[in-house]
């Protein structure tokens, strides 16, 4: 009964009353990325960002929502082979900026963003597929 005065209340003001979102979140499919820290410029370039594997599921970020799992798992493949390959090519240019003795600013962002690459590599390596009614991502 509350849900047809809500309806109604929502059809008089002349909104539209959607419900796929309700039925999407009841049966869709959430890639989540573990947590990552801020970045810590004193730290090894392999540190520069620590990543919690170990957070509790409400806690991680949501990258991407899916109608099935398969939809969902092909892109958590992607997402690997893609930081992967950003990992290679971030260290490929530090690896060359060293060598070339770079230093300052440009040596700096280098350096950070190899180590969010290295993150990277880390939380897709450790992402999931997590049901959207998944009880633990309300724990």
């Amino acid at each position: 009964m509350r849900h047809r005065v809500i309806a109604s209340v929502i059809a008089a003001a002349g909104l539209s009353l959607s419900v796929a979102p309700v039925c999407y979140a009841a049966s869709g499919w959430y890639l989540l990325l573990p947590p990552q820290s801020k970045y810590n410029p004193n730290a090894p370039v392999s540190d520069g960002y620590q990543v919690f594997v170990n957070a509790s599921l409400p806690q991680w970020d949501q990258d991407s929502a899916y109608d099935t799992a398969e939809a969902c798992q092909t892109r958590l493949s992607s997402m690997t082979d893609e930081a992967l390959g950003m990992a290679s090519r971030a260290s490929a240019s530090y690896a060359t900026a060293r060598k070339a003795h770079k230093d300052g600013r440009d040596l700096e962002l280098m350096r950070k963003n190899l180590a969010w690459s290295d993150a990277y590599v880390t939380r897709a390596t450790y992402s999931r597929c997590i049901k959207s009614d998944d009880p633990r991502l309300s724990q």
